[in-house]
């Protein structure tokens, strides 16, 4: 969140005022029909503040009662593009990386690491596993700048946006956010057909399910090559 300092020349602390602006501008954030509501309530506030002895002050607090997370959000410009920040959520469909700018601070990392298993477990936003880069490095193999990977309850995809509202329909802005993306556990979801055929690959033969991994290894094992480094093993049942 942008906000102004004002540097004060008496002898009292200084502070970081929340502006009328800054008021405007994190409104402004909202999808049009609530921005619209927000407004004109916040210009009803301003008027009626006229009438009190310290209007910023009946504005100030009317804001920080309504909004209590406002101090909670990153910072922006006029433009709502993203200035500074602690933690952000990388869409990759229907899962999400959780990268922090310092993830060396613990305090965040703490944070940010409650929150996520605190939405898991209430159950409502979509996310069904939070692993650290640790847990989903052992468990898939997943590694990367990202400090927590959060994976859905099989119907949310996750998407770049930071603004409201946390949770909307789906739409078809963007691949991600439809129906037919991708970016869950392998176990869910449609599993994609495999089809071969050649020289080297036997007819009729059914094989009910095999990890993505095995494909490299079955490709060297027919081009007459091996890769015992490989995670897979060739899918030999299908070869002659």
């Amino acid at each position: 969140m942008k906000i102004n300092v004002e540097k004060r020349t008496s002898k009292a602390k200084k502070v970081d005022l929340v502006t009328f602006k800054d008021m405007e501008n994190y409104m402004n954030l909202f999808p049009e029909e609530k921005k619209a509501i927000l407004l004109k309530q916040y210009k009803r506030v301003k008027a009626c503040s006229k009438t009190h002895s310290s209007p910023y002050k009946f504005v100030l607090d009317w804001f920080e009662d309504y909004f209590p997370l406002y101090h909670e959000t990153p910072e922006f410009d006029e433009n709502g593009d993203l200035t500074d920040w602690k933690a952000f959520c990388y869409s990759a469909g229907m899962s999400a990386q959780v990268y922090l700018k310092d993830p060396s601070d613990k305090a965040i990392y703490d944070k940010t690491y409650n929150l996520l298993k605190h939405m898991r477990d209430e159950g409502i936003y979509g996310i069904s596993e939070v692993w650290t880069t640790e847990e989903i490095n052992e468990l898939e193999h997943l590694s990367g700048d990202f400090s927590f990977v959060i994976e859905t309850d099989g119907y949310t995809s996750f998407a770049n946006e930071w603004t409201r509202p946390m949770i909307k329909q789906f739409d078809l802005s963007d691949y991600r956010f439809g129906h037919a993306t991708h970016g869950y556990l392998p176990d869910k979801g449609p599993q994609p057909t495999f089809i071969g055929f050649g020289p080297d690959i036997k007819v009729g033969v059914e094989i009910e399910r095999r990890p993505t991994v095995d494909e490299a290894p079955t490709y060297a094992k027919i081009l007459g090559c091996e890769m015992p480094w490989a995670d897979g093993t060739a899918i030999v049942e299908m070869l002659k």
